[in-house]
């Protein structure tokens, strides 16, 4: 018979497969010859023997079911549950609170008081500017949804603008909801409200033992900071908030850690010289400050901006990108810290038109990852890319920088998902080094104290140490399945080929038997007819 061994190679590998139970997978070369082969085989059968052709589908048939079931037992899904982007310790500077609000609560309060919802400014302005207590909610959900995403540090804009407080009609007065704010932010994020949520948990759940689960509070506190600032943002047009401004960034320098200049670019450049007078009080009381130049177009103005005011920190500032003379005179120069958001409108517009700067210089990445886990080629062009190519250009030249999702609420994003997409999709350029030199790159980029900078960045790094060992350890196993598969593939093709040698060799020695005593039989006829015949002679 002429059998092609590659007959029996018919599973291909598993990138992610796991080892376990193996040894019931019975592959010796016995365990082929069963069922309708044993016909085949037994030579003290009365019955015909199956055909060549059918036992060798039999045994091709049992191959099958052997890798099928090698396949199932060597998935390593269960490695796949550590997913960096959501596991490992995040930094989000510049996070909008009105951007923040969950959709279904904002749905919730504008039917509660018979607003129309349509997700835009003026609704939440009429939603809020009466009842500023409702912070509380959004506070106490943003901060879970934070802690949720393992998010240590986080800096939110808020615009008292944009909640319509303080103006002629409504009776609440900044200090009030800036004190409401910070209270549930102390409240939030204390340990004795973890304490508290626990008596609540343990209560409903009779299973839960109180005592342990707070013995065990120390370390899962320590494992998982939390560390909500406030930035107040006032609006170009409105400078005469900024004096009170800074009487509440210096009345509670823990909570509001710096101010935000935003607004309209004709705004910025009506009104920014008036702003300077006051970049004297902010320094003499160390109270931080950035701009918002979302869309803005004006070079120059920037320039002017960034040198009159001093601007140590942009958000979403793109036309400085597009420029490579800028980006060598102002963000490298000066040092300046980018915010951007890799999923908003002005994003993908500046995205769109990189393209053109990056074929003009025909530069690859400078940024080289020293991850020994990226075995892909990092030096790709930059442009080969659609979706991360500003941030593949910030990289390579070694911009000051870091992402946020500034409003989930408009652009239905979170920070984990953007880190996620970008680790999956961006994954020849992006790596989880990457990721900790952004998280690092924003934290000192940060308006917190040195200490507190101190300590996160040592938190950060303890825990992508372990990331990167927990990689290596997937990837070694992973390795050493693959090849423990391939080699068991190969003995089950091997012992499915003795089989069938063995098979075809018992089944010629059935039939030469057969033909033997077939012989044999014939021989003891012919003998018997020549004794019959010499009988009946002598009668």
């Amino acid at each position: 018979m002429n059998t092609n061994s590659n007959d029996f190679n018919l599973a291909e590998n598993d990138s992610q497969t796991q080892m376990a139970s193996n040894d019931s997978i019975n592959t010796d070369p016995a365990s082929f010859l069963t069922g309708d082969s044993s016909i085949f085989t037994n030579p003290s059968s009365s019955s015909d023997y199956i055909s060549e052709e059918l036992y060798t589908k039999q045994l091709i048939d049992h191959v099958h079911e052997l890798k099928a079931e090698l396949q199932t037992r060597c998935h390593l899904d269960w490695l796949n549950a550590f997913e960096p982007s959501e596991h490992n310790p995040k930094i989000e500077l510049n996070l909008l609170l009105h951007g923040a609000i969950r959709e279904r609560t904002l749905k919730q309060l504008a039917l509660s008081k018979g607003i129309h919802f349509n997700n835009d400014e003026q609704m939440i302005a009429q939603i809020f500017q009466n009842d500023h207590c409702l912070l509380k909610r959004i506070f106490q959900e943003l901060i879970n949804d934070q802690r949720q995403q393992r998010i240590i540090y986080t800096e939110i804009l808020f615009r008292p603008d944009v909640f319509n407080f303080e103006n002629n009609i409504s009776n609440i007065q900044l200090k009030d909801v800036i004190e409401v704010i910070i209270d549930c932010i102390r409240f939030l994020t204390s340990i004795n409200h973890v304490y508290d949520e626990i008596d609540t948990l343990t209560e409903s759940n009779t299973t839960l033992d109180r005592t342990t689960m707070k013995s065990c509070l120390p370390y899962n506190i320590n494992l998982l900071p939390i560390h909500i600032k406030i930035i107040l943002s006032c609006n170009w047009n409105n400078v005469k908030h900024l004096n009170q401004f800074i009487c509440l960034a210096h009345n509670y320098p823990n909570e509001i850690v710096g101010i935000d200049f935003y607004g309209e670019e004709d705004d910025c450049r009506k009104y920014w010289h008036d702003f300077y007078k006051y970049i004297k009080i902010l320094r003499y009381y160390h109270i931080k400050y950035q701009a918002s130049m979302n869309n803005y177009k004006d070079l120059q103005l920037i320039e002017n901006v960034i040198k009159g005011l001093n601007i140590e920190r942009l958000c979403e500032a793109y036309e400085i990108i597009l420029s490579s003379k800028h980006i060598e005179n102002i963000l490298i120069k000066h040092g300046i810290h980018l915010v951007l958001c890799p999923i908003s409108n002005a994003y993908i517009i500046a995205n769109s038109q990189i393209n053109n700067i990056l074929s003009k210089i025909g530069k690859k990445r400078k940024y080289q990852s020293t991850s020994s886990l990226n075995t892909s080629t990092n030096t790709q062009e930059s442009n080969e890319l659609t979706s991360f190519n500003i941030i593949n250009y910030l990289q390579s030249e070694l911009i000051n920088y870091s992402i946020t999702s500034f409003s989930p609420l408009k652009f239905k994003q979170s920070l984990s998902i953007i880190y996620k997409n970008l680790l999956e999709q961006n994954k020849n350029f992006f790596t989880c080094e990457h990721m900790q030199w952004l998280n690092e790159n924003a934290l000192k980029s940060s308006f917190a104290s040195q200490k507190l900078k101190t300590e996160l960045i040592n938190y950060i790094r303890e825990n992508y140490t372990n990331c990167y060992q927990q990689t290596i350890f997937r990837q070694q196993f992973q390795e050493i399945t693959n090849k423990w598969q391939q080699d068991m593939n190969n003995i089950i093709d091997k012992n499915a080929q003795i089989a069938l040698k063995f098979a075809m060799k018992m089944r010629q020695e059935k039939m030469l038997k057969r033909q033997i005593q077939q012989q044999e039989i014939q021989t003891k006829l012919f003998e018997e007819e020549e004794e019959n015949d010499d009988d009946n002679q002598l009668e």
